[in-house]
C-alpha cells in the first residue's frame, strides 16, 4: 500500500507537503532509534532438512505440532500437467527426521493450493482448496488419527453447501477431538454473493452443515478477504474483512456447532473514510486477540496503522481500539500475533523512511498495556513476511531478508519479549532466488521453521528446529573447477571438462546420492552421476563433459550439487555456486560464452582477431607461445579450423558488451 504517490508539493499544497516531509524525519528518526536490547536469548538449531528434495518445484510450506510430533505439508508442482498437489511429512522425534512423503491432494484435474494444517493430540488435519470444476475452486480436507502415518479419504467440504461456486482460503483450527473449517464462498446468490462460511466436526469423522458466519465478506479474490481462526478449548473464533472493508468477529462456545454465542461483531470501528485488512487472531485460556492494519484518512497523507483489541470474556466483550504505533505511519502492514497464558504479542512489517523493518510490542496483561516498540531487523535490509510464535516465556519471530538473496532470519526472546537475542540467518547457503515464505511452528521447548528456497535449482521446502541431530553422513561439494574458462557460442568445439570434489564431512558412510552440475542454475551439464559409500573423512572427484556450442553469450555461473544422502541433516553444503562463493572455486570470475571468434573479448570480431589466432599459428597446448583464446574449438592445435571460425564470423558485434 504505498502512499508516497499521494504527496503533493503543488503551489497550492506546499504547506501541507512540508508538513508531509518534517513528520517523515520525525518517525524515521524514531524508528532508527527503535534498536533491540540484545540479552543472552538465542536458539541452537540443528542442520538444514531438504523436506521435498525432488527435482520439481515445492513451495508455501505450513507447519503444525504436537508434542514431539512435526508436521509439514506445502505445494508441489511436478509439471507433468503442471497442476500443484498438496504433499505431506511428518517427524515422531521433534523434527530430527521424517519420514516419506504423502500425496493428499487426489482430484483428477484440480490444481491444489493454499494448503493449511493444524494438529492436536494424535489427530492432523489438512485442508487445500482445489479448482477441481471449471466454475472455481472446493475445499477439501484429509484427516489422520495416528500422527500423521496414514490419512482418510479425501473429503469435498463444498459439497452440499447451498448455491456454492467458488470456495477459497481455507483455514483450520483444532482443540483435543474438535476441528473448525472456515472460508471465503461465492455463491449465485445476488443479494449476498459473497460469504464466510465454516464446518465442524468430530475427530473429522464427518461434518454438519455449514454455518454462515457472514453474508458481507468482502468481494477481492485475495487471501486477505478469507477468515482467520482460533481454538482455545470449546471456544471457537473467527475474524474477517467484511464487504466494507471492517474486520468483523465472531463467537462460539459449543466447538462451533453453532456461532450464537457471539454474533457478528464489528470491531475495527466505524471511521468514516478508514480501511480495514489483514486482520489476525490469536486464543490463549479465556483471552482472545485481534490485530489488523487500519488505512486511515485522519493523517496528513493516507496511512496504515497496526490496530489491536482484545477481550478477557472468551470474545463477549472487547476492550477499547489501541493503536500499537502512536505516530502516523506510512505503511504499517500484515501484522502476525501470538499469545501464551496472558501474554500477547504483535509483530509487523513499517516502511517508515526507509525499507520494510520489522516491528514488535508485547503485552504482559491480556493486552490492556504494551512494552515499547523494538526493531528486531538489520536496518539495512528490506524485511517482510513476518510469522511468531510463543510458548511460555519464550517468543519466537521469523520473517524473510531481501537483498541479494532471500533469506530468513529468526529472532527469540526468554523474558517475554522484553529483550531479544541478535537475529540469527536460517539460510543454508546464500543465492536463493525465491521469496522465503517462512512458517514456524513450536512445542514445548523446541521451534521449528520451514521455507521455500530454489538453492538446487527448483523450489525445494527446507526445514530447521533446534533438536539434536543424529549421526549422519555430511555430503559436502568442497571443490569447482572447469578446463577453461571460456568458449565460443555456435561454435563446434570440443567439450569442456567440468571437476567436482565430494567430500563426506560427517561421521556416517554416505550410501548413495547423486551429483550434477549446472550453468546459471537451470542448464543441465553432462549427466547426474550417483556416488555410493562415500566413507567418513573421504573425497572423490567427478568429471563432467559440458558441450558449449549452444550456451548463450554473457557470463554464466556453474552450481555444482549433491542430493541428500541417506540420514543425513546438514544440507547447507550440499551445492557450491561459482562465482559467488569465496572458497572452493577453482578459477576466477563467471565461465564467459563469448561471441564466436572473439578472441580478445571486446565483443567485435575484427582484424585484430584473425591476427591474434595468426601468431600462435600452429602452436600446440604446452608449446610456448600457444594461446588458449586462440584455440576457438579446444582441441589443442592452433590451425586453420580456428582461421575458418574467426573469419566466419568477421565483422560481428554485440554492444553493450554481455561480458
Amino acid at each position: 500500500m504505498d502512499n508516497w504517490s499521494k504527496i503533493s508539493l503543488d503551489s497550492s499544497g506546499w504547506l501541507r507537503g512540508f508538513l508531509v516531509i518534517l513528520l517523515l524525519g520525525i518517525q524515521f528518526a524514531s524508528l532508527a532509534g527503535l534498536t533491540p536490547i540484545v540479552q543472552a536469548s538465542t536458539v541452537t538449531f540443528g542442520n538444514t532438512i531438504n523436506l521435498s528434495n525432488d527435482p520439481t518445484s515445492s513451495g508455501l510450506p505450513v507447519i503444525a505440532t504436537s508434542g514431539k510430533y512435526v508436521y509439514v505439508a506445502w505445494l508441489n508442482n511436478s509439471c507433468i500437467d503442471c497442476k500443484s498437489d498438496v504433499l505431506f511429512k511428518a517427524s515422531s522425534n521433534n523434527g530430527t527426521s521424517f519420514g516419506s512423503v504423502t500425496k493428499l491432494s487426489s482430484t483428477t484435474n484440480g490444481d491444489a493450493s493454499y494448503p493449511q494444517v493444524a494438529a492436536a493430540g494424535n489427530n492432523v488435519y489438512v485442508v487445500w482448496q482445489d479448482n477441481a470444476t471449471s466454475a472455481g475452486s472446493d475445499v477439501f480436507l484429509r484427516k489422520s488419527i495416528d500422527n500423521g502415518a496414514t490419512f482418510s479419504t479425501q473429503i469435498d467440504l463444498s459439497t452440499g453447501v447451498n448455491n456454492a461456486v467458488d470456495s477459497r482460503y481455507p483455514q483450520v483450527s483444532t482443540a483435543g477431538n474438535n476441528v473448525t473449517v472456515a472460508w471465503w464462498l461465492v455463491t449465485t446468490s445476488h443479494n449476498s454473493p459473497y460469504n464466510i462460511v465454516a464446518k465442524t466436526s468430530i475427530n473429522g469423522a464427518s461434518f454438519g452443515s455449514a454455518l454462515s458466519l457472514s453474508t458481507n465478506a468482502n468481494s477481492s479474490p485475495a487471501p486477505d478477504s478469507g477468515p482467520k481462526t482460533s481454538e482455545s478449548g470449546k471456544y471457537v473464533y473467527v475474524t474477517w474483512r467484511d464487504g466494507n472493508s471492517k474486520i468483523f468477529f465472531t463467537a462460539s462456545k459449543d466447538g462451533g456447532q453453532s456461532f450464537s454465542f457471539v454474533a457478528p461483531l464489528n470491531i475495527s470501528g466505524t471511521v468514516t473514510g478508514d480501511g480495514d485488512l489483514y486482520p489476525a487472531i490469536a486464543a490463549a485460556g479465556n483471552n482472545v486477540y485481534v490485530t489488523w492494519t487500519n488505512d486511515s484518512s485522519a493523517c496528513p497523507i493516507t496511512c496504515s496503522n497496526t490496530m489491536f483489541r482484545a477481550s478477557t470474556s472468551n470474545g463477549a466483550s472487547f476492550g477499547s481500539i489501541m493503536n500499537l504505533y502512536s505516530n502516523n505511519q506510512i505503511t504499517d502492514l500484515n501484522p502476525a500475533i501470538a499469545a501464551s497464558g496472558n501474554n500477547v504479542y504483535v509483530v509487523w512489517t513499517n516502511s517508515t523512511g526507509g525499507n520494510p523493518q520489522i516491528l514488535f510490542r508485547g503485552s504482559t496483561n491480556q493486552g490492556s498495556s504494551f512494552n515499547s516498540i523494538k526493531n528486531l531487523s538489520p536496518v539495512t535490509l528490506t524485511s517482510n513476511q513476518q510469522v511468531i510464535a510463543a510458548v511460555g516465556p519464550n517468543v519466537y519471530v521469523v520473517w524473510a531478508e531481501s537483498s541479494s538473496s532471500n533469506d530468513v532470519f529468526f529472532a527469540s526472546s526468554s523474558d517475554n519479549g522484553s529483550t531479544f537475542g541478535s537475529a540469527q540467518n536460517l539460510s543454508p547457503n546464500v543465492g536463493n532466488g525465491l521469496s522465503p515464505m517462512p512458517a514456524i511452528g513450536t512445542s514445548g521447548p523446541n521451534v521449528y521453521v520451514a521455507w521455500q528456497d530454489d538453492l538446487q535449482g527448483a523450489g525445494d521446502i527446507l526445514f530447521r528446529g533446534n533438536g539434536s541431530p543424529p549421526t549422519s553422513p555430511d555430503v559436502a561439494v568442497t571443490a569447482l573447477n572447469v578446463s577453461r574458462t571460456f568458449a565460443y557460442s555456435g561454435a563446434t568445439a570440443n567439450n569442456v571438462t567440468v571437476s567436482v570434489t565430494i567430500s563426506n564431512l560427517g561421521s556416517g558412510t554416505a550410501t548413495s546420492f547423486t551429483v550434477g552440475v549446472n550453468a546459471s542454475r537451470i542448464i543441465p551439464i553432462g549427466i547426474l552421476q550417483t556416488v555410493s559409500g562415500l566413507a567418513p573423512g573421504l573425497s572423490q572427484v567427478l568429471q563432467f563433459s559440458w558441450k558449449t556450442t549452444s550456451l548463450a553469450v554473457g557470463k554464466h555461473n556453474v552450481t555444482a550439487f549433491a542430493s541428500p544422502a541417506p540420514g543425513e541433516t546438514n544440507l547447507s553444503n550440499n551445492a557450491l555456486v561459482c562465482p559467488p562463493a569465496s572458497s572452493g572455486c577453482l578459477w576466477n570470475g563467471f565461465f564467459v560464452s563469448r561471441l564466436k571468434g572473439d578472441v580478445n573479448a571486446d565483443c567485435h570480431v575484427d582484424i585484430v582477431d584473425l591476427a591474434t589466432v595468426g601468431s600462435a599459428f600452429g602452436k600446440t597446448i604446452g608449446q610456448s607461445g600457444y594461446n588458449a583464446a586462440a584455440d576457438i574449438n579446444n582441441d589443442g592445435t592452433i590451425n586453420i579450423v580456428d582461421l575458418v571460425l574467426v573469419s566466419g564470423s568477421f565483422g560481428q558485434q554485440i554492444s553493450p558488451c554481455p561480458y
